[in-house]
């Protein structure tokens, strides 16, 4: 497909630089993070159609849109590829629920509506006689729900949606794939997770023996393996540190630029291994500010008084007043549901005797599509268990 591969590399880039700028906001409190980069992605390339100017040459910018994409034209291309990502087959479940609320009653034009039914496959829609904002926010709510196969039951907390909001971006992604080589539930055992704060939890411990791509990433000081789901197409990365407290070493050098694509990129060999996973949730993991975030990327004309939607609304003079996202993670026997530089040095591994790969203690993860486009990512450093 034309422009794949720079579309690629745009959302690769987009990944690092929101992830990256995620950890940052953490500073030295790392706590569990579970995100949608390619939702978010594809939610911000919807408001781009509705935006000109410096607004739209931020996006362009932020969202790092190659130069010969930066057009109208640019996005059948761009949401015909981001699509085909997402696409369910025999083998995996997935669901984008993308849309654009109007909670005022503001005149939309026809072309941005186009643009977003026929290239992003979503929509607008109004809810301004909904009544009270409360109101709005249950019906928000609703829709994610029913998108999300219930996975994210309440998108928005109470008292979450002001009164004088007009415009929201709401974006949730459903995926459930099942291993391609499952754990034995009988081989699941209770084990000691140990903590960067040094204290241990129990964990329901999952154990199998099977050929796992792996390799040793040396300059993070750590271990990755990808566990492939059903049909190939998708698979979870994990990066384990060698050390039990070296997550924040390997986060800072995933922030480094070029970084994650590089890790991507490298030779990962198949090799017999014993792999030990805990059975975990990511469900409770603290709200991310996403308008903050997307803001130190570099997208900030978007949210102020100086933004030019002109496309979305010529009448009135329009702002995106928020950008809600939540993203959920189970891990089990079976498989997977989630509801939302340059110059590093990779080496096959090389084990004698088998590989052990032994995931209790804090580690990074991703949820990989075809391409090894990143629809989910994030870090554990305390499990949620049943």
């Amino acid at each position: 497909m034309a422009n794949a591969k720079e579309i690629n590399e745009s959302l690769l880039q987009f990944t690092s630089s929101l992830y990256g700028k995620t950890i940052l906001q953490q500073s030295g409190d790392l706590q569990n993070t579970f995100m949608s980069p390619l939702s978010i992605y594809i939610a911000c390339a919807m408001t781009m159609a509705g935006a000109s100017d410096t607004t739209l040459q931020e996006m362009w910018h932020t969202l790092h849109v190659p130069d010969g994409l930066r057009s109208n034209e640019s996005h059948a291309s761009i949401g015909q590829y981001l699509l085909k990502q997402l696409a369910s087959s025999s083998d995996v479940e997935v669901s984008l629920a993308n849309r654009l609320f109007t909670l005022n009653n503001v005149s939309i034009l026809a072309d941005f509506k186009h643009t977003l039914s026929k290239d992003y496959c979503s929509d607008v829609e109004s809810i301004a006689n909904l009544g009270t904002a409360e109101d709005k926010r249950r019906h928000i709510n609703q829709w994610v729900a029913q998108a999300t196969r219930s996975k994210i039951p309440e998108l928005i907390a109470p008292g979450g949606l002001a009164a004088d909001v007009v415009l929201t971006i709401v974006n949730a992604l459903y995926f459930r794939g099942m291993w391609e080589e499952p754990f034995p539930k009988e081989a699941t055992f209770q084990s000691k997770f140990h903590c960067l704060d040094g204290t241990t939890i129990d964990v329901p411990m999952m154990y199998n023996q099977q050929s796992y791509p792996l390799t040793e990433i040396i300059d993070l000081d750590a271990k990755a393996i990808k566990l492939p789901f059903n049909g190939k197409r998708w698979k979870m990365l994990i990066l384990l540190p060698n050390q039990q407290d070296g997550l924040r070493k390997l986060l800072n050098g995933l922030q480094q630029p070029g970084k994650f694509a590089s890790v991507l990129e490298e030779s990962f060999v198949k090799e017999k291994a014993e792999v030990y996973l805990p059975r975990f949730k990511l469900s409770y993991c603290p709200p991310l500010d996403v308008k903050k975030l997307l803001k130190n990327c570099g997208i900030r004309r978007l949210f102020d008084r100086e933004a030019d939607l002109s496309k979305i609304c010529a009448e009135e003079k329009l702002l995106i007043s928020d950008v809600i996202h939540k993203a959920v993670l189970e891990v089990d026997e079976q498989g997977a549901t989630a509801a939302a530089a340059t110059g590093i040095m990779a080496v096959p591994m090389c084990f004698m005797p088998k590989p052990v790969i032994q995931v209790d203690h804090p580690f990074f993860l991703a949820i990989l599509g075809e391409s090894d486009v990143p629809a989910f990512i994030g870090h554990v450093l305390r499990p949620e268990v049943d």
